[in-house]
């Protein structure tokens, strides 16, 4: 059970505390709820943010994320310091015949596929994203234009 209490000073006529009153209520349900909003809500959060075939992060949150990017690296190069990103931008090639020829089951099995393969040979700092359909983003820091190419 968890309680709300609260207690207040109780004075006589002449203005001297004598005692304390107080109330108390038992909150324990408005507890559980406000805790299971908090969570409810962080999956909204993470629901807003992820691709649900892929489980990779979606385009609106690359925008936020690149914007974020540039931001930081543009405070680094002002304050004296030289630092670099890569953006990779890449899609399937004739990825409709896929789907056209196989079917969209077969077709979302190749996105996953592409997806993790990315996720598998990315370095832990970068973020991979599905940009939309079969286009796919990773923002690469502290990663020169030679190095993101290889």
């Amino acid at each position: 059970m968890i309680l709300s209490t609260s207690k207040y000073p109780l004075y006589d006529y002449d203005g001297k505390i004598i005692g304390t009153w107080g109330t108390s209520r038992d909150v324990t349900k408005l507890v559980r709820a406000e805790e299971e909003l908090a969570k409810a809500n962080a999956k909204l959060h993470a629901l807003s943010l992820i691709d649900d075939l892929t489980g990779l992060y979606n385009q609106r949150h690359f925008y936020e994320t690149l914007e974020l990017t540039i931001k930081l690296f543009a405070r680094i190069r002002i304050g004296g310091f030289f630092a670099d990103f890569s953006l990779i931008f890449l899609d399937i090639d004739d990825f409709k015949k896929v789907n056209d020829t196989y079917g969209h089951v077969i077709g979302d099995a190749a996105l996953r596929f592409v997806a993790g393969h990315m996720m598998g040979h990315t370095r832990s700092t970068d973020v991979c994203f599905r940009y939309g359909g079969d286009e796919y983003a990773v923002i690469l820091p502290n990663t020169k234009l030679s190095e993101g190419k290889k």
